[in-house]
């Protein structure tokens, strides 16, 4: 017995491997894939840039809406490092200073070492009250 003689045999469509979703409906999902070293911020301003192009090109009443844009993440990771580096800037430089703090009390009159010190306490509260 062969499956020709119990069964139509014929190519047929690709098998579907999966579905996307958004808000609760079934939706067509592209996803936008970033070269090992390069910069996320400039690739995901030129993702958006894109994604207004191909809108104009699109026919009316198909729209495209970007679901997870990482230019936020990016910008806030980056205020974070920033913030980080000027904190450790700080902190050694505020070590410096007391490490030295002693020979500088005794060169220094008593009115600029106090000056010094209270310009670092300005420079870390100016810090810690960044808005990121």
């Amino acid at each position: 017995m062969r499956i020709k003689d119990v069964a139509n045999v014929y190519l047929g469509k690709e098998l579907r491997t999966g579905a996307a979703t958004y808000n609760g409906e079934e939706t067509v999902l592209g996803t936008a894939m970033m070269l090992i070293g390069e910069n996320s911020r400039v690739v995901a301003k030129a993702m958006a840039d894109k994604l207004i192009e191909v809108q104009k090109s699109l026919p009316a009443g198909v729209i495209v809406e970007p679901v997870y844009d990482r230019t936020n993440l990016v910008d806030k990771t980056i205020a974070t490092v920033q913030k980080t580096c000027l904190k450790g800037r700080y902190w050694s430089s505020s070590f410096y200073c007391y490490c030295l703090g002693i020979s500088l009390v005794r060169l220094l009159p008593p009115w600029l070492f106090r000056s010094v010190c209270y310009l670092l306490l300005l420079a870390w509260w100016a810090i810690e009250s960044q808005v990121t």
